[in-house]
């Protein structure tokens, strides 16, 4: 059996699932594929920063109704030397904490409301190009006749190896997460130990009582262990504030794909665009990835719904990719490298504990209601106009296609 569809998203993540939707909304044909079945988890810190919140919202996807989500009411930031920096969250919202696997069955449900089609348990096993259309071979035995294929299969994509390009680099850091009971503090905890820079540990609390710890740690340099999460979140300068477990559970572990390169977010001949892992869209600074894996799947669909040609909508993407991202992964680099210093990391966070007003705007931009690359251009601060510009494009276009919750 062979489908004729508009699309073929492969991938029921949030980037496949953001793009389907938009897609959907555009009136087009939509089949999304997903090898994994329903319900499936990701290992992930569970945090949805305000540019994520910003795009579930335009999506159509209610936080608030997800039974694990909570606001968290501040984040505090703990510098190498142990200073504290508490930062202000909530007002308005731009930090929720919610799990993996409600959060992306909420996103994908919202597709399929939509009109989306979505098909589980089933792979990608070919692509070949039939005049104008690509025939995308399917591990149930059918195929689907399509226009484009959306790449949303993750950081060792599928799709970017059966089109033939270079496969994707390895990832220059390293995640682990586990779940371990909270008590009543809702704040935000992010930690800068010395022998994790520049990397991080984290633990950021859910609504079912429990607090999601983890660490990034740099790939390339040998840390990256289980063991050096485990032995962290067991100091008593941690337990003190999380509280201690009897025993660690188990960590799981997980690449990060940062790195995007822009010449590399369409394969032209297979009519193919990369969005979220499959792009190595995650900020290389946080290793935050849902933001911009919902952002790089509504900007795949609108560059296919709103340009005429195939290659008009390829070269479309591209453009969309680098206005969007080019400048803020740049900075995020850049300052990445800095804080690799244990004295320099220090020495930010004393300074951003100055004032309120110094605190307030950190935490604006490092949830992402501020851009990266206004972090040295101080005379941008407080209302950043390309983000201004990008929402009033968003708030746009979910109106022409009948979105009207932002």
């Amino acid at each position: 059996m062979t489908r004729d569809v508009d699309v073929v998203v492969v991938g029921a993540g949030p980037a496949g699932a953001s793009c389907a939707a938009w897609l959907a909304l555009s009136n087009l044909s939509v089949l999304v594929v997903d090898k994994a079945p329903k319900g499936r988890d990701k290992c992930c810190g569970d945090g949805l920063t305000h540019q994520a919140l910003q795009e579930l919202d335009a999506l159509g996807v209610i936080i608030g109704e997800v039974p694990s989500q909570i606001s968290v009411v501040s984040a505090v930031f703990v510098s190498p030397r142990g200073r504290h920096v508490v930062l202000p969250t909530s007002s308005p919202p731009i930090s929720v904490v919610v799990r993996r696997t409600e959060l992306d069955q909420a996103i994908i449900d919202n597709a399929e409301r939509l009109g989306a089609e979505v098909v589980r348990e089933v792979s990608i096993t070919s692509l070949s190009r039939n005049g104008e259309r690509i025939l995308v071979g399917l591990s149930d035995g059918s195929s689907a006749s399509t226009s484009y294929v959306v790449a949303a299969d993750g950081a060792w994509s599928t799709v970017r190896t059966l089109c033939g390009i270079e496969p994707a680099h390895r990832p220059a850091w390293t995640a682990f997460r586990t779940y371990v009971p909270r008590a009543s503090d809702a704040k935000q905890w992010v930690w800068f130990a010395k022998e994790m820079l520049p990397g991080y540990a984290w633990a950021f609390p859910l609504a079912d009582d429990s607090w999601n710890i983890g660490a990034t740690l740099p790939s390339q340099t040998g840390m990256a262990k289980a063991s050096v999460a485990n032995a962290f979140f067991s100091q008593p300068a941690v337990t003190q504030h999380i509280g201690k477990a009897e025993a660690l559970p188990t960590f799981a572990a997980w690449p990060i794909p940062t790195g995007m390169k822009v010449h590399s977010a369409v394969s032209p001949n297979f009519n193919t665009m990369f969005v979220g892992d499959a792009l190595h869209s995650a900020d290389t600074l946080t290793g935050e990835g849902i933001a911009q894996a919902l952002t790089t799947g509504r900007l795949a669909a609108e560059a296919i719904s709103d340009t005429g040609t195939v290659s008009e909508a390829m070269l479309a993407y591209r453009k969309l990719v680098a206005t969007n991202f080019k400048a803020d992964q740049a900075m995020a680099c850049a300052l990445s490298r800095l804080l690799a210093s244990s004295p320099i990391t220090s020495t930010v966070l004393r300074l951003i504990d100055t004032s309120d007003w110094t605190r307030s705007r950190f935490a604006s931009w490092a949830f992402e209601a501020q851009p990266r690359a206004i972090a040295l251009t101080p005379r941008r601060w407080g209302p950043a106009r390309r983000h201004r510009q990008m929402f009033a494009r968003q708030v746009e276009y979910g109106r022409r296609h009948g979105r009207t919750s932002i």
